[in-house]
């Protein structure tokens, strides 16, 4: 583009098959911005670099000297390995990824919260105001409470603060965007814009922080309908196009954005670029869908697929404030006007219920958005800084496929390794998968203390074998939903090996969705307690149930003649102790108040308040917290099958 002749040596370096071109310019000091940028030295940070002047660890012989990756065709300074780090240990790179991962989340979003901290003292240094990208989701939710504190500290102003969000649905109602106001707040649960107004905006400004009038001037979220409802099609997509340009415009009038937090999907998605995937048009045939994700897209509107339309039903998931005993019902969140005529909707598009009874999930897919406005890969690697926030193991593939897999539009992640300055953080399990993963005894538990606390309690269920009558039948349901997943297909196994007539007590697992609401979880008990009546025929069937924590459920199953108790997990891992539940089931089985407590406090080291005298109300106000231990794959296997031969023991 600026027509200027280079000169300059190469050197070819193989490491691992995997060739660096190093370049050594001759007049380097002469180049102009245009001259620096055509050679991809482009961020002030890089031409420190390439200066070699202005950073205190570099040296001065390496002015005019770049560093080029051949396969990626984009000069820089050098790439991540993709290695599993020790805690708290980074790859040396300052191009492609950088990979450094944590012990614990705290660890991680300190990390975080210092490097936003860096790069805003380093933005008010050089041109007095700071852009921050911002992500919605569970894991920047810590950051921002950590950037709220720094805020109220004197640490950072965020009066000195623009903002840009990542995506907004398409769509949406008023009532569920709000205003950004303290009168109009919208609802977190459906749109992003409401989501950044209740975990940081009004955070802010409740502190004293910010004022209204800084989040109607700087904060910056795609519109979720930059069009009016009577405009044909044609009208609707230029507005669509405008708004995006728009949005690009204003990143780069304010000189790019300085930071951008991200999160990452588990199809290692960043904001809505998301990989081709699949969605029934409104004659229920399947429609390939294309965001057209790719490393030089920009702000647009993107198509949801059918995986990320069923996960997103949760958030459309409502309880009636004034009436709990409706419990659980699907409400339709989408406004008026469809954005392509491929996909049903559920006219007259206005906000509306299926009268009393909850919509089924069929109906709610119909009805929550199948678009979105997204910024770009190339918006999001254009950032002086992306950092990335990746917690758990469902997160681990996507990790493993975008740094140490080929470029591929179907991971978003595995775009940005060209990028500049990318700091991935990852926790233990995010990182479990990537190729050069080391056990560490000291991070995940080898298993010894599992065995220990299963022995312990397997020793206290010995003590409370039921006494079962003569053409009687003891089953357990047990809701696999209240187990990681590592641990359900124990559970099939422990239901198949009590099959057998030699037990007279079973344990029966029942698939359900951690989602599934009571009516679900009714419908499906009702149906597996008929099934299991008529596999035992000729048996008096007493049953017991574990289930999730859901409003009413313990009641309602006790209406139907089935004790319950509700179970929940604490923390991330693969294991935690079944043996507990059985013997939780078998303590309220026995209808000695006593000894639930007993058992209650020996699984959760707490004791019950004011406790009931009765068994059925005592069971009402119990929940049983499960601790998830983290243990590694190996030593997880091992656990299992003790606890498997330990409960076989004990029936």
């Amino acid at each position: 583009d600026t027509r200027r002749a280079y000169n300059y040596v190469t050197f070819y370096f193989g490491e691992e098959k995997k060739p660096v071109e190093v370049r050594f310019v001759k007049d380097h000091a002469t180049l102009t911005d245009d001259e620096l940028s055509e050679l991809g030295v482009k961020t002030e940070q890089d031409r420190k670099y390439f200066l070699s002047s202005g950073l205190p660890d570099v040296l001065p012989e390496l002015a005019g000297v770049w560093f080029v990756a051949p396969e990626r065709g984009r000069p820089g300074r050098s790439e991540a390995s993709g290695r599993v780090l020790d805690a708290g240990e980074t790859t040396d790179a300052t191009e492609g990824i950088r990979v450094t991962q944590f012990d614990l989340k705290e660890d991680l979003i300190k990390k975080a919260a210092a490097m936003v901290e860096e790069d805003y003292n380093r933005a008010i240094q050089e041109k007095g105001y700071y852009v921050i990208g911002l992500a919605t989701g569970s894991s920047p939710i810590a950051l921002y409470r950590l950037l709220i504190d720094m805020a109220v500290e004197g640490r950072i102003d965020f009066r000195k603060m623009y903002t840009f969000n990542m995506d907004e649905y398409e769509g949406l109602l008023p009532e569920h965007t709000g205003d950004m106001t303290p009168e109009n707040p919208g609802d977190p649960n459906i749109s992003y814009r409401a989501f950044m107004y209740r975990h940081l905006f009004r955070p802010l400004y409740d502190a004293g922080c910010v004022d209204q009038e800084w989040i109607n001037t700087r904060v910056n979220i795609f519109n979720t309908t930059p069009y009016d409802v009577s405009d044909d099609e044609a009208v609707r997509e230029q507005k669509v196009l405008d708004m995006c340009q728009a949005y690009e415009d204003k990143i780069k009038e304010l000189g790019g954005v300085d930071t951008w937090i991200g999160g990452v999907g588990k199809d290692g998605h960043i904001a809505f670029n998301e990989p081709r995937g699949i969605v029934k048009d409104k004659d229920g045939n399947t429609v390939v869908v294309d965001s057209h994700t790719t490393a030089d897209s920009r702000s647009r509107r993107v198509y949801l697929t059918q995986d990320t339309i069923h996960s997103n039903l949760r958030y459309f998931l409502y309880q009636e404030p004034d009436d709990p005993s409706k419990g659980n019902r699907w409400v339709i969140a989408h406004n008026e006007g469809s954005p392509d005529e491929r996909f049903e909707f559920v006219e007259p598009w206005t906000h509306q219920e299926f009268g009393a009874r909850p919509i089924t999930e069929e109906e709610a897919r119909r009805v929550i958005p199948r678009s979105a406005f997204s910024i770009g890969i190339a918006t999001y690697k254009d950032a002086k800084h992306q950092i990335i926030l990746a917690m758990g193991l469902d997160k681990a593939g996507a990790i493993r496929d975008g740094v140490e897999g080929p470029r591929d539009n179907d991971c978003a992640l595995s775009l940005l390794k060209d990028s500049t300055n990318c700091d991935l953080l990852v926790d233990t399990y995010a990182g479990s998968k990537l190729e050069s993963a080391q056990k560490d005894n000291e991070r995940r538990d080898g298993g010894e203390s599992r065995r220990e606390e299963a022995d312990r309690i397997h020793a206290e269920n010995l003590k409370f074998t039921p006494v079962i009558p003569d053409k009687t039948i003891l089953c357990h349901i047990v809701a696999d939903s209240i187990l990681p997943a590592a641990q359900r297909n124990m559970l099939k196994r422990l239901e198949q090996g009590m099959r057998e007539t030699k037990y007279r007590e079973k344990i029966v697992s029942l698939s359900i969705d951690e989602m599934a609401g009571p009516d679900k979880y009714i419908s499906e008990i009702e149906r597996l307690k008929d099934r299991i009546i008529r596999q035992y025929e000729g048996y008096n069937v007493e049953f017991t149930v574990a289930c999730s924590d859901k409003e009413g459920l313990v009641q309602s199953l006790r209406d139907m003649d089935m004790n319950a108790l509700a179970f929940a997990r604490e923390g991330e891992g693969e294991i935690v102790q079944v043996e507990g539940i059985l013997l939780a089931l078998r303590a309220l089985h026995s209808g000695n108040v006593d000894a639930l407590l007993h058992v209650y406090r020996i699984l959760t080291g707490k004791d019950v308040g004011a406790a009931p005298r009765d068994i059925n109300q005592l069971a009402r106000v119990m929940l049983f917290i499960l601790p998830v231990r983290k243990i590694d794959l190996d030593s997880a296997r091992d656990i299992n099958e003790l606890i498997r031969k330990n409960i076989l023991t004990a029936a």
